[in-house]
This record gives C-alpha cells, structure tokens and sequence, in this order.
C-alpha cells in the first residue's frame, strides 16, 4: 500500500529492509496513525479532548517520518545509525507502539466490520485523568524524539522505551473502554429496564441492621446452601416485603463477590404492566446475568447482531434459549422476583413468567426466591416450597424508629424515657397490624386509615387541599408511572393555552407535604407514587366519587400540552433533535402516549380541545413521533416510526369512536376528510383499530360503504391479519364471515392469516379458520415453514394438536434450511409438541384420534438431517433439553453419534455447551463415541475445556476411551485452550495427570504457559485468573524437570 507523499527511494527500500526495521516500523506506524485518526473523526462527538489526541498522535506519526529520512540519509557505519535500528527489535519501543496502534485500530474496525453498526453510535467516553495519561505519555514520546534528533544520538533510548510501554497500557485500557461502551450499547438494547437503580434506592433507604432476621433464617440459609430450588415469601401489604428482597439480594451480591454465582433480580409494579411481560422480565434478569461477565456475552451480542440491523425484537422463545446458554456458564444463579402479585396474570404474564424460569430450572442451578401478598393462585404455584413469611419484626421496627428519632419534635429527643415510650407504641401498633393478614381485601382497617388521610386533606386549606386532590388523582389513574418532572410541568398547565408558564412548576416538597404521607418519592429513579399498593386499591374504590372531573382534567391538561404552538414544527428530523424535545418538555412523551386513553370517557367534555389538535397535522405528527417510539435506543431510533398519520388514524388507535364520528361530520370544505386514509405505512382506520382489539370502532367502520374491509398495507397485512396476529379472535369473527374479506390472504411474506395466528398461539383464531373451505392449512410462507412448523417451533402444543389431526397437512415437510416441523421442536426444547411428533403411543388425554392418526403416519423421519447436517437430537442435545434427548435416543431410527457438516455430534454440542445430564446420557451408550474429532480436530474434552465447564471435563478425563492430551488441527491440546481463558480449575485437573505434556507446543511453537501470558483475549477481563494458571504451569514444569 503507497502512502501519499511517500518518497519513490524509500519504497525501492523497503522491501529489502528486515520488517522490524525502523523504516518498515515507521511506515506502518503512518499507516495506521491515518485510520485510527478517521476513527477518532467518526466518534458521535466534538470534544476537545478527542481532538487533541488525534492531533498529538498525529504530531509523534510526523515526527517519526522525520527519523525516516534522517535514518535514509545516514550511513550504516554510524554508530548513531545502529543505535537507531536497535530500537526496531522485536519488543523494542518502536515496535511496540505499533503493536498497540494495531489493536486499537483492529478494536476501532472490528465492529464496524461485524455489522452491529455500534461503532457509529458511540461517543468519547473517557474520563479526564485517563485522557490527561494518554497526551501525557504520547507528549513525553515526541520530546524525547525531538532531542533525539537534534542530538544526533540516542542514550535515552531506554526513557523512550519506558515510555512506549506504557502507552501501550494506556491504550489497552482505551480498547477495553471502547469494548465495555459497545458491550453497553447492547446490553441497553436487550433491556431498557433499570431495577439496579431501584435496588440502590432501597437499599439506601434501610436502617443498618434490619433484615439479619431473614437473612440469618434457616429457610433462607438452605435456600443459599441446600437442594431447594425455591423459596417463596409471602406476607401482608406494608410487611416490608420490597424491603426484604432488596436486602436479600444485597446479601447475595456480597456472600458470593468474586465467585462464578449469577445474581438478578426484578421488582414487579402494578404501574409498569405494559412494560413488564414475561419477554422483557426475562430480557431484564439475563441482561444483569451478562453485564459484569464478559465471558459470557457472547450469546447476547449474537443475539443483538441477528436483530439490530433488521430493526426487530427477540422473541419469548429466543431470549429463553439466550438465558439458558448464560445459566449454563454460572455454577449456580439466584433470581430474586419480588411482588409477584403485581405482576399481571389477566394476559398469562405471571404464568409465563414462572413457567420459563421452572423450565430453566430443571436444565440449570438456578435459585428463585419470591415475595408476594397471600394470593392464593401463588400460593398454590408455590405448594410444596420452603416457606418464609415476611412480617415486621420487633428489633427492626425499633431499630428503624431508632434512626428516625432526629425527625421527632425536641421535646421527645431530649428526653430518653419518652424516646423508649414511642418506640414501645409503635412497636405495639405494627404487631397489631399482623391481624391484617386475616382480614379480607378492602377491610375497614385498612378503609379507616386512608379514610383518616382523606379527612386530614380535605381539612386543609382550600388551594392545598386542590393540589392533593389533583396530585393523587394524577398518580391513581396515570396509565404508568411518573417521574416528578413529569408531574410538576402537568401541574403547571393552564387548560387551553399555546404555552407552558414556568412560573407555575410548583416545588415537589410543596406537592408531597399536602398528601398526608400518601405520597414518596423514590430518589434514584425521581419516580413519584403512593406509598403502596393498597392505597392504590383503596383510591381505584373510591376516586370517582372523591374527584368525579379528574379524568376530564387529566385528558385536557394532555391535550393542551401536546397542542404548544412549539410542536407546531412537526416531527424531528434526527435523534439529536428529538432527545432535545423530550428533555425541554418532560410531559411530552405521558402526554402524546396516553391522552386518548384518559379522553375514552370523557370524549364529548374535552371535544373542544380534541378536534383543533386531531385537524392539526404537525401537531399530529409530533404526537405520533413520540406515541410509536420504541423503547429501546438505537442510531436513528426517532425515524422509526409511523411519518404520516391523520386525526382518523389517532382515533381508531385510542378506541375514541364518538371523536371518529365527530370527524367524519366535519365540514368537508375546511377539514377534508377521508374514513379510509392510509397513513405512511399503508394502514387504514379499521387496520388500526383491529389490531388493538377495538370491535365497537371495527364494526362502525366496517358499516360504512367508503371503507374497504380488505386493505392492504405496505407490509401486505389486511386489518384481519392483524387482529390475528395480535389474538383478538371476536373481530376476526367479525371479519372473516364478510364476503369481501378474503380468508386466506397472503402478506409480502407469503404469510397466510393462519400461519400468522399459529405463529403466534392463538388456538381458537387457528381453529377457527381451519374449519373454513378457503384457507389452506399447510400453507407455505417465502421461507418454506407451515403453520405446523411455526407452532411446532414455538412450542404451542394445543395448535400442534389441531394441525396434525388435519388430511392436507404434511407433519414432515421441510423449510428453505432443511428443518421440518419436528426439528423446530427440538430446537426450542418443547417436549410435549416433541411427543406429539415422534412418540405416537404416548398421546394422552383424549387424544385418541390424534394417536391413531400418528401411529397411522409414516411420513416423519425422526432423523431428518437440516442443510447444516443437525438432526433433532443435535438440537436438542445442543440447547440442553435432556426430557427431548432421552425421548429420541430411545428410537431405533435415530443415530445417536450422527456427524453434522462440521463433524460434530450431540455429544460434542452437549460438551460445548455444559450440560451435564445430557452428557451422561450419551457417554456410556455403545453407539457413541466419546473422544470423536470434528473438521477442526476438536474432540469433546476440548470444547468443555475451553468453556469453563468443569463438570464435563471432570466426566470426560476419567475415560479409558478419552485421549486427555489429543491435538487439535493447530496442534493444541485442552490445555492451552482452557490457559489461554484463565480456567484454572480445569487447568489443575488437566496438569495433575500423568499422560498430559505441560509443555507440548502447537503448530506455531506455542506452549500452554505462553498461551496464558498472551494478551491477546484481554478484553475478556481474566487477567487475574491467567496469572494464577501461569503459578500452576510453571510450578507444574518445574517438578517436571526436578524429576
């Protein structure tokens, strides 16, 4: 590669010159001096100090080139020129400023090469002192080149050298930044929630030395250190149940810091239900589970890269796949789930939830301690679990009054006697409190208490006693939480002007002291709230008769805040742009997402402001921005969502039926408008209003002659596609008997309503429509797969059921990957729909019709290889699921040691992976062979030994039939694979057995103790570890040579 300006004679030298000489060294530090410069250039930032250091950086690269020819104009007599070609050793400072060049650059394009696109969306991230270092070092560098050259000599070469090396620190520590903020990026994409930061706050709220009761309970020690799996923890609203799981997981975190044990935690919240389903609880714990473990981010950025680019979310099913690969790497995980009773089970949320995480229970040593009310359908989930009922004990009720004595009036402060007194009545009122738990929800206890407050509120004065009202009626019926900023400028709107007047933000001091202690604030996430649960319950009884206007003035203050003539200027063309709205009009994003839902009952009051804003295409159009937005921050986020969309569309979307008829009797020459818009991406009012389950709206839509029932959008999605891919089986009722809705329409994907309704398990939509004469029931989608094979994949064993039972389905067909409908089983670990597929004598049930049509079929190859060579059992021996494993190598017709395209078989994918149960049951099999080598000569030892998976290696290395030092096709052994990670535990096993050669070298004349001095996998954080396997190899060489 030619450099720009390069001299023609020293590109006629260079390729005689050895590669470590000074020119060589200095023409590549030039090089890559030039990319790393345009990285820099790249970086989402304008600081200062990025620029200085590529500037500096650039200075030493001209310095450098001045030593080039200065070294070209000399003579090799000179002792001067020695001296300076002894500095392009190997190792020497020249050349080890190079060397850290390299890995910054290779850090700076390696993402960029991958496809995550993350690179782009970084920003200049490190800290003053670190970057203070960096100029630094690279500032001493150019000094003592310059004087290097105007003395024409180079006895400081060793300071120069010095130098060098720990710049090349510096810069490691730089590409581990870059790695950690890229790591971040994704994590941040997997889960926007952030329950360390509730934890904080609760954790800062505790008095010291309240809980050591639970913690030092013999239920919960068991739970830490014995076989039970599960402890559940349920007790009396105001028990202090939060308080408890925090301080559990705190205990956690410090009784296992340093060790290979996986802690995370989720805090439900009756106010968080649309952002709390079972994917994002999930998609939450296994965020944690990978945050502090570099090691093991490997499954979640695989994730990320297969979803990032095309704009998607990872399924239910996919993050559970993810979560049970991290699982796997921990010797043992506790999940702390606290308030499950919060956790909605109206849409099967809770069920789910407890579902999946058995299920990884059963493949992993995964722990879950839950707190909840007494609900008797948790209680009966958890029937047969260790039991440890939360209540308020007497020495952490004194010890918290204890710590609040400060706040108590002076006269009681100073005197002892009434200090012990007050803590003895308060003690006494909360063990009365425990004769709550016999009480029934609503019990006049509970009623005379908030009733109390309501009286204290209402005896203020009259301003302050609005404020209270309008506060708690703003948090009651607030479709999620708010934050006080949030709050605060809600309070401030004055009802049908163009702009927000500051000067009416009120103090949030002011807002909680009028709420008779009803109101918190929770400090780390600025949230505002009620103090529990059970004065939410209590306001949901009687709100509407304590503040009847409450949702009118919510709805107004709504809508007259996302009608600011400052939103008058539409969308925002960029994210930049956009995140600088939201931060200058915290209400916006409340405002813009929920005023239809507040407007529902109140849609003929608040007219008067709704039409103005719904004729208003800006405003819209700003509103719609904000109401589509994804949760999950991504480069050019803010663009995706809906461009275009009408006062019609807003309507149908809100269920808001009398406004949509109000448009559609507008005067048609000043507001024109048309019932069957289509918006920017080709949806229809009816389109919307189907798939958020809206039959009132669907049906007077329908009604109407210029409204077409069939529409298709952009995607190819007719409105009754998506009421069945969204489940909401009355409107495809609705639909489907209509002549002029075809039944069977196919989307831009081939994707038929059927498969939809399949691939998303809404049974009775799918057993609805396979009764008509105009669907087609196997039909293929552009990628081969059936509805058969979506359900199968999907585990949704009652659409299985429906499916096989019918003439024109082909239970065995194949997908554009060579995967069949039993093979997506497999992969996704679902046993039943396995069973339905293979084992066709052990359908029960009354499936008797279903069995005998199985018994009947010869058309399932259980051994059906895919176009990468994996059959059922590869799949699931790779994924763990040891029930699927036992049930297929009972089978005569499947081939238990079967070799894919990269040679590898079950046994080999169950090695690599960890799992040990699925390992024992191959080992021992005759058909297997235990030490089989795949295409890269990798036997199963060498992919447990590189993994961490200590059980295995334990299992493996104990076989006659083992060769525990076979070689690979680069000449490695286990052991430098396991060195060369920092598995000391594995690397003890290996060298304390006769047969290994502790310093057997690979292709690259490599030995293990080398492989663990490399530096090259740094950036996997086992720096530590790998000094502990360099102790053990160098003790273990030593005793050899002794010997």
């Amino acid at each position: 590669m030619q450099l720009p300006g390069t001299p023609p004679q020293l590109l006629e030298r260079t390729p005689d010159m050895d590669p470590l000489s000074v020119t060589a060294s200095i023409i590549a530090i030039v090089q890559l001096t030039s990319v790393i410069i345009g990285c820099l250039n790249d970086l989402k930032d304008t600081s200062k100090d990025r620029a200085r250091c590529a500037i500096e950086i650039s200075n030493v690269s001209n310095l450098l080139v001045q030593l080039m020819y200065r070294l070209n104009e000399g003579s090799s007599n000179d002792s001067w020129y020695a001296a300076v070609q002894a500095l392009a050793t190997a190792k020497g400072p020249i050349d080890q400023y190079r060397s850290a060049l390299e890995e910054l650059k290779s850090k700076f394009t390696s993402t960029a090469s991958s496809g995550l696109r993350i690179s782009s969306a970084l920003s200049w991230k490190f800290g003053k002192e670190e970057v203070a270092n960096t100029l630094t070092r690279i500032e001493r560098l150019k000094s003592l080149t310059q004087i290097a050259l105007e003395m024409g000599h180079f006895k400081l070469s060793q300071d120069i050298k010095a130098d060098t090396t720990a710049i090349t620190s510096t810069v490691n520590t730089i590409q581990e930044s870059q790695v950690s903020e890229q790591y971040r990026v994704i994590t941040d994409w997997l889960s926007s929630t952030d329950f360390p930061a509730q934890q904080s706050d609760f954790i800062g709220r505790r008095q010291e030395g309240t809980g050591e009761w639970f913690v030092g309970s013999p239920e919960f020690t068991n739970w830490l250190q014995g076989t039970k799996q599960d402890l559940f923890c349920p007790g009396i609203p105001g028990a202090g149940k939060t308080m408890i799981a925090a301080i559990a997981v705190d205990h956690l975190w410090k009784t296992f810091q340093g060790d290979n044990i996986g802690v995370a935690y989720i805090y439900c919240n009756y106010k968080r239900q649309e952002t709390q389903t079972a994917t994002d609880l999930l998609a939450a714990i296994l965020k944690q589970l990978v945050q502090e473990r570099p090691l093991y981010r490997e499954p979640v950025t695989a994730l990320h890269k297969l979803h990032a680019s095309r704009g998607t979310r990872p399924s239910l099913g996919e993050i559970c796949i993810t979560l049970n690969s991290v699982l796997n790497n921990y010797s043992k995980a506790y999940i702390v789930i606290d308030a499950l009773d919060e956790c909605t089970d109206s849409n099967g949320t809770r069920s789910e939830l407890l579902t999946t995480l058995r299920s990884l229970q059963t493949k992993t040593d995964t722990r879950l301690m839950v707190t909840s009310r007494f609900v008797s359908r948790i209680e009966q989930a958890f029937e047969g679990s260790p039991m440890l009922e939360i209540r308020a004990s007497e020495a952490d009720v004194k010890r918290f009054v204890a710590g609040q004595l400060h706040r108590l009036p002076m006269c009681i402060q100073r005197d002892h006697e009434l200090q012990a007194e007050t803590q003895d009545g308060i003690v006494l009122a909360v063990d009365g409190i425990a004769t709550l738990k016999k009480l029934p929800r609503g019990s006049t206890a509970l009623n005379e208490a908030y009733d109390e407050a309501i009286e204290r509120i209402d005896s203020q004065l009259p301003e302050e006693s609005e404020l209270a009202k309008t506060v708690l009626s703003w948090i009651t019926y607030a479709m999620r939480q708010l934050t006080t900023k949030e709050l605060s400028h809600a309070l401030a709107v004055e009802i049908g002007e163009s702009e927000l007047d500051e000067d009416n933000i009120p103090n949030i001091e002011d807002v909680i002291s009028v709420c008779a202690g009803l109101v918190t604030v929770d400090e780390e996430s600025d949230v505002i709230r009620l103090v529990h649960y059970t004065t939410q319950e209590y306001f949901e009884r009687v709100r509407d008769n304590w503040n009847p206007k409450a949702q009118e003035e919510i709805a107004s203050t709504c809508l007259t805040y996302i009608s600011f003539e400052t939103f008058n200027t539409g969308r925002c063309d960029n994210d930049a742009d956009f995140e600088s709205r939201i931060g200058q009009n915290p209400f916006l994003d409340y405002a813009a997402r929920y005023w239809g839902n507040h407007a529902i009952t109140v849609q003929q009051t608040i007219k008067g402001l709704a039409l103005p804003f719904l004729y208003n295409t800006n405003q819209l159009s700003c509103s719609s921005q904000v109401m589509f937005l994804s949760k999950y921050r991504h480069r050019g986020y803010s663009q995706h969502s809906v461009k275009t969309l009408a006062g019609i569309h807003v309507t149908a979307y809100f269920r808001l039926a009398y406004l949509l008829q109000e448009l559609a009797h507008s005067d048609r020459n000043k507001h024109c408008i048309h019932m069957d818009a289509r918006d920017s991406e080709g949806r229809t009012p009816l389109s919307w209003a189907a798939a958020r389950g809206h039959e009132a709206v669907v049906r007077l839509l329908v009604e109407r002659n210029d409204v077409i029932a069939d529409s298709k959008d952009n995607n190819g999605q007719t409105p009754l596609s998506w009421a069945a891919v969204v489940g909401h089986e009355a409107i495809v009722k609705l639909l489907v008997e209509r002549d002029d809705v075809v039944a069977d329409s196919k989307d831009n994907y081939g994707q038929t309503v059927l498969l939809r309704a399949a691939q998303e398990g809404h049974k009775e939509i799918v057993e609805l429509l396979i009764k008509r004469d105009d669907v087609v029931t196997d039909s293929e989608g552009k990628d081969s797969r059936t509805p058969l094979s979506w359900a199968a994949g999907r585990g949704h064993e009652a659409i299985v059921k429906l499916l096989v039972d019918q003439d024109d389905v082909t239970a065995d067909s194949k997908d554009y990957k060579g995967r069949t409908p039993l093979s997506w089983a497999v992969g996704g670990g679902y046993e039943a729909a396995v069973k339905l597929l293979v084992e066709r004598d052990d359908v029960v049930n009354g499936q008797e019709e279903i069995v005998k049509l199985l018994i009947k079929r010869d058309d399932v190859a259980v051994d059906s290889k895919d176009n990468e060579g994996r059959t059922p059992l590869s799949l699931a021996a790779e994924d763990g699921y040891e029930a699927v494993v036992k049930l297929l190598i009972k089978r005569d017709d499947v081939v238990v040691d079967s070799k894919d395209n990269r040679g590898r078989t079950p046994l080999s994918w169950a090695a690599d992976w960890g799992y040990v149960a699925v390992m024992k049951l191959l080992v021992d099999r005759d058909d297997v062979v235990v030490d089989s080598k795949d295409n890269k000569g990798w036997t199963p030892l060498s992919w447990a030994a590189q993994n961490r998976h200590e059980e295995i290696v334990k299992l493996l290395i104990k076989r006659d039939d083992v060769v525990v030092d076979s070689k690979d096709n680069a000449g490695q052994t286990p052991l430098p694979l396991a060195a060369m990670r920092g598995q000391e535990k594995i690397v003890k096993l290996l060298i304390e057995r006769d047969d290994i050669v502790v310093d057997s070298k690979d292709n690259d004349g490599h030995t293990p103790l080398w492989w663990a001095t490399d530096d090259e996998l740094h950036w996997l954080g086992v720096e530590e570890q790998k000094e502990a396997v360099v102790k053990l190899l160098t003790e273990r060489m030593a005793e050899g040579k002794e010997a």
